[in-house]
């Protein structure tokens, strides 16, 4: 059972998140908010700080269930449209977000989640035999680097209408091509 705390922290952010959709973050004011879903301003101080507090909130929100969720998905393309959940279940937010001041926060949720992807991968295929802790930090870098320039420049071209598929295709060829590698690496140590 939810705690009164839990539930109107849920409908601030609910009421965020609504608002949100329809109109450009900068347009969204903690009186409109708190009108939405019917609470004292006092109340919502007493949650968060302003609305940029409700970003931080919502995102750390995504990453947590990111962390639970990745550890069940049994494929590469599954992993990394896991994602982009995020973003695929809210469009119209995370556009907004963009172009917004929280730009950096959303795009440092896109890097801390394939971080996650790429380590949950490499754990997977160095699960029989562990590589040199170099190799692997360098092939964990490379992949990490690798899915952020390319998330990174679909965005800033405005192309996420292609992300969910493209995702579980790079996701397959990520696989891929890190068993090459890995395989590489234990066959030519430094």
């Amino acid at each position: 059972m939810r705690s009164k705390q839990t539930f109107i922290r849920q409908a601030i952010e609910a009421s965020f998140t609504r608002l949100l959709d329809q109109r450009p973050f900068e347009k969204v004011t903690v009186k409109d908010i708190v009108e939405d879903c019917g609470l004292t301003r006092n109340t919502f101080y007493n949650y968060f700080q302003d609305t940029y507090d409700i970003v931080d909130s919502i995102l750390r929100a995504a990453i947590r269930d990111l962390v639970i969720n990745s550890r069940t998905v049994n494929t590469p393309g599954d992993a990394f449209r896991e994602i982009l959940k995020f973003a695929d279940e809210r469009p119209r937010i995370v556009r907004h977000l963009l172009n917004s001041p929280k730009k950096d926060e959303l795009m440092r949720y896109f890097r801390q989640s394939s971080a996650m992807v790429v380590d949950h991968l490499l754990d997977a295929i160095t699960a029989d035999a562990p590589l040199p802790e170099p190799d692997r930090s360098l092939i964990r870098d490379f992949y990490h680097a690798a899915f952020d320039g390319l998330l990174y420049r679909w965005i800033e071209t405005g192309r996420t209408d292609v992300l969910n598929e493209q995702l579980a295709r790079m996701g397959d060829l990520f696989s891929a091509t890190m068993h090459f590698t890995v395989d590489y690496a234990r066959q030519n140590p430094t």
